[in-house]
């Protein structure tokens, strides 16, 4: 009898695969009023290395990329009165907007949340920083949104 460590579990048999499976967490949304701002704190509070800083002016947002150890912390930075973040700022304040998860499929991953009852924010993937994206509503994920996103081969590894 061969011995596991504890905690490890053998892997699943007969398990059908599931479209929607994640391949990592690719970042936290930050909703912030101030990209400067807020990249001087985090550089000096936990010494991340300097940001990736891209926009998009269609969307109304500025966007600071900084890696924290694998994963990404993405702040982002409302440019206008029309920008998504400028309403959930008014609203809930500064920070966590939302979690990106990176799949291998953005289409089938929503087909499947879709027949599970989740509800979206948007059906069709939307061109974003990272990858194709879609949204969940946090009504239909706990409170939490989370973004489906099938990135761009150039930031599969970033």
């Amino acid at each position: 009898m061969t011995s596991r460590p504890t905690g490890h579990r053998p892997p699943p048999r007969n398990v059908a695969a599931n479209p929607c499976s994640v391949q990592r967490m690719h970042h936290v949304g930050i909703a912030v009023k101030s990209l400067e701002e807020t990249v001087a704190r985090y550089r000096d509070l936990f010494g991340l290395p300097e940001p990736v800083v891209m926009e998009n002016k269609d969307r109304g947002i500025r966007a600071a990329v900084m890696n924290a150890g694998g994963a990404n912390l993405e702040f982002l930075q409302p440019m206008s009165e029309k920008s998504p973040f400028t309403q959930f700022i008014v609203q809930h304040g500064e920070g966590i907007h939302h979690i990106c998860l990176a799949v291998e499929d953005v289409a089938k991953a929503r087909d499947h949340l879709q027949k599970k009852g989740v509800k979206l924010t948007n059906t069709d993937p939307v061109a974003g920083f990272n990858g194709h994206y879609v949204f969940t509503d946090p009504s239909s994920t706990g409170g939490v949104r989370i973004e489906m996103s099938q990135l761009y081969p150039e930031k599969s590894d970033s």
